[in-house]
């Protein structure tokens, strides 16, 4: 009887250590998919810039900087402001990806495309400024959040200093006690 208690018990016990590695198993597999996922999600948005960026991105912005169009006092040439829009657009986009949870962190892409992006940013702004003006915050909450990231202060101000904003009043007269 003892020997067939023992048989019983190591049974059972290999049992609970197979669950306990297929679960270990379903959660690293798991891990691996997901981290698969958020490289194919870098690697189409790394790839759908570097074409947009190649095609005509770059020639745009090296015009405006010749052109000494400065980011934070002069309009954007009538001719160019669809194409900056569209380029905020998709770093807006980008933004949208990372909120969603659907991009993982922006830290591997803004490693390769962050200075483009910065200077994307900041010949929109005065597109930026006017947009949130009129429409609030959140009509560019996803490109803020991309601002934010590569610490693109002027911008970063913007959304805090738009009216209705919340986080415009810390420190204000008319702020919440307490």
């Amino acid at each position: 009887m003892d020997f067939n208690l023992s048989v019983e018990s190591l049974t059972i016990s290999i049992g609970v250590l197979t669950l306990i590695v297929g679960v270990i198993n379903s959660i690293y597999t798991n891990k691996q998919t997901i981290k698969s996922q958020h490289l194919q999600i870098i690697l189409t948005i790394s790839e759908s810039f570097r074409n947009k960026w190649e095609e005509t991105w770059n020639e745009i912005l090296d015009e405006l900087e010749v052109d000494h169009i400065s980011p934070r006092t002069k309009e954007i040439p009538p001719d160019n402001k669809n194409n900056i829009s569209y380029m905020l657009n998709w770093v807006d986009w980008m933004g949208a990806m990372k909120t969603s949870g659907a991009l993982s962190e922006l830290g591997i892409l803004t490693s390769s495309i962050g200075n483009p992006i910065k200077r994307i940013i900041n010949a929109g702004y005065p597109i930026l400024k006017q947009d949130t003006e009129k429409h609030g915050v959140d009509y560019w909450k996803n490109l803020f959040t991309v601002a934010e990231h590569l610490k693109i202060n002027h911008v970063v101000e913007l959304k805090i200093n738009t009216p209705g904003n919340s986080l415009n009043r810390i420190g204000a007269k008319d702020a919440p006690p307490g």
